[in-house]
């Protein structure tokens, strides 16, 4: 998973388990010990998506990805749903992360079936280390 990369973010997909992953090496001068990475987004495939490799886990707050709208997406995970942007095709709005950071949501759905087909956090604002 951890590529020094020169700094730059990159891709990871983990096809199998229906996970794509973007990191980033961002102190790419320290030594390689010391070197540390920062995980910009976490997007998960729907069997809409990607029906041989999809998400089976869990999903958030209970969400059925088979089941689920655009509205239903806004209802179970936006705490301000007068601040989300809400189209039949595409739900995103920010979430309140752990250590007090903003992450932003999106939901893509399919244009013809209105299925969710993926669902993706991405980290917004400066990098910030973990707490302990």
């Amino acid at each position: 998973l951890r590529q020094h990369n020169d700094g730059k973010p990159y891709n990871v997909s983990l096809t199998p388990h229906g996970l794509d992953l973007t990191l980033q090496c961002v102190n790419p001068g320290a030594p390689e010990a010391e070197m540390q990475w920062g995980l910009h987004s976490v997007a998960l495939h729907t069997a809409a998506s990607n029906p041989a490799n999809h998400w089976t886990l869990p999903w958030p707050q209970g969400l059925d990805p088979e089941q689920a709208r655009a509205a239903d997406v806004v209802r179970l995970l936006s705490a301000n749903p007068e601040e989300a942007m809400n189209t039949p095709t595409l739900v995103c709005f920010a979430i309140d992360g752990m250590d007090d950071l903003t992450w932003a949501l999106m939901a893509i759905f399919d244009p013809c079936s209105f299925k969710l087909q993926t669902l993706t956090l991405q980290r917004s604002g400066e990098w910030s280390t973990a707490s302990s």
